[in-house]
């Protein structure tokens, strides 16, 4: 049982702020099919992904998330910390202790606690520290980047506290990843073909555990490694097939996991029982969130928890909780969809990887619109109002308007612009919206339906007319505005 805890603190490197670097493995095979055996409502098939993608080793520990925490959290707006995080509060915590006030929260978590799976993470947590991961970490932003974030601020008390759970819950529903992400949270394609595909080529070839096997696995309990029952000594050899799970099942969690009082074990513990790809802790040790939308207010999980019975380690066993849920059971790991020239852009979004004649030609890469030029395709830019038109080009761009009409021509859409004919007159006042100052019916004098500069259609028709000129002497210069 291999202690990587000197791997992951290389994995970390020293700057003006420190920033975290996550090891992944690349995850092949693209066009897979996917694996039928385990269909759960209507999906029927599970892990098929068309693309490589690079997915994270390990859980992200408590020592990556306390980093995250020094970098965005001083005053912790969207509650990233949870209390519960301190085994002072709770004895199932990752004991990553917060002290100071808000403003200037200050963070910490002990040696022997900081390469062990963070925990108390929400959904909404993990995406946010995805989103720091692909703004750059250190003074990136948490809110936009591969998931827009700013529709759920409304439901947060300035402390981080949540006013409004429901309203929460149902505007977390609502993100989904960016076309043009990097990290991300893995969807459950992604997190299956991770844990469970054969790695055999373009198959449909799958284990039933996360350890390249089919059989029950070995655990810990009562200090021993079940079965054989060999004393369990961190940093040990594995014997294979092992995981961080409840392989005995008792009430309570005390002899859960490791027992006592860390209960996980360390990330990478079980160096013979990784998945054929290469990652480690899929089955057990925290369930992990995924971004399968599962029965319209809950979002998924999979692999089993300290707590868990081997079933729920199982490919066929899905879980899911409301996006909000945290608990002493839930952690998360983050993948990467590929970006060959490092320039922060997605592959599929990117339209110079196409173009260099090297390694980073990507089939489909250069061949979408970009009306702003910034290299970036249009389908992979923001979209405020889904018509079609991206953010940068849309004379409207939060009321859709895929026609782009503008009729005066002022560069603000009709659908947005207060004085569609540019008359002076606001629409709510305007009889007619598309009766410009100066068009006249050509039997009348252009000056006869003038009163100063406002032009008047006193009979509602949007011409100027005899009628007009008629109601115009009767009314004495009153009417509506035209």
């Amino acid at each position: 049982m291999k202690n990587i805890a000197a791997v992951v603190l290389l994995a970390f490197t020293l700057s003006v702020q420190a920033d975290i670097t996550l090891n992944s493995v690349r995850v092949g095979n693209s066009g897979n099919p996917g694996d039928t055996r385990y269909p759960s409502g209507e999906v029927s098939s599970f892990g098929g992904v068309s693309y490589e993608y690079e997915f994270g080793v390990y859980e992200v520990t408590a020592k990556q998330y306390k980093v995250f925490l020094e970098a965005v959290a001083e005053t912790d707006p969207y509650g990233l910390y949870n209390a519960e995080m301190n085994v002072n509060s709770n004895a199932f915590g990752c004991n990553i202790v917060r002290t100071g006030s808000s403003g200037s929260y200050q963070y910490s978590v002990s040696s022997a606690w900081e390469n062990r799976p963070v925990n108390f993470v929400s959904w909404a947590d993990a995406v946010r520290l995805a989103n720091w991961m692909h703004n750059g970490q250190g003074s990136g932003d948490t809110e936009t980047g591969s998931y827009d974030l700013t529709g759920t601020h409304p439901y947060y008390n300035p402390d981080g506290s949540v006013n409004d759970e429901p309203g929460l819950i149902a505007a977390l529903q609502e993100i989904m990843r960016k076309p043009y992400a990097t990290w991300v949270i893995p969807s459950e394609d992604e997190w299956y073909k991770a844990a469970y595909h054969a790695n055999d080529g373009v198959t449909g070839n799958y284990y039933d555990y996360p350890t390249t096997t089919n059989g029950a696995l070995r655990y810990v309990h009562d200090g021993a490694v079940q079965p054989p029952d060999i004393p369990f000594v961190e940093g040990g050899i594995d014997p294979g097939n092992s995981a961080t799970y409840d392989g005995v099942f008792e009430p309570g969690y005390e002899n859960d996991g490791i027992g006592s009082p860390y209960y996980r074990s360390i990330v990478g513990e079980w160096e013979n029982s990784s998945s054929p790809y290469g990652t480690y802790d899929q089955g057990g040790n925290v369930w992990e969130w995924n971004e399968a939308v599962i029965n319209g207010s809950k979002r998924g999980l999979r692999g089993g928890s300290l707590a868990s019975q081997v079933l729920c380690l199982h490919a066929m066993y899905r879980n899911y909780s409301d996006p909000t849920y945290e608990c002493e059971l839930t952690g998360f790991r983050v993948a990467k969809v590929p970006d060959c020239n490092t320039n922060g852009i997605s592959d599929s979004c990117d339209l110079d990887c196409g173009t260099n004649g090297g390694p980073c030609d990507v089939v489909g890469c250069g061949l979408s619109l970009d009306c702003n030029t910034n290299g970036i395709p249009d389908d992979c830019e923001i979209d405020t109002d889904s018509d079609g038109v991206i953010d940068d080009c849309d004379n409207c761009s939060a009321d859709s308007n895929p026609d782009q009409a503008d009729f005066d021509g002022d560069g603000a859409g009709d659908v947005c612009d207060d004085d569609i004919d540019e008359d002076g007159v606001l629409n709510e006042l305007d009889v007619c919206d598309y009766t410009p100052l100066g068009t006249v019916n050509i039997i009348m004098d252009p000056t006869s339906c003038l009163y100063g500069t406002i032009r008047r259609d006193l009979d509602g028709d949007c011409d100027c007319d005899l009628a007009d000129f008629a109601a115009f002497i009767e009314d004495g210069l009153t009417g509506p505005v035209g």
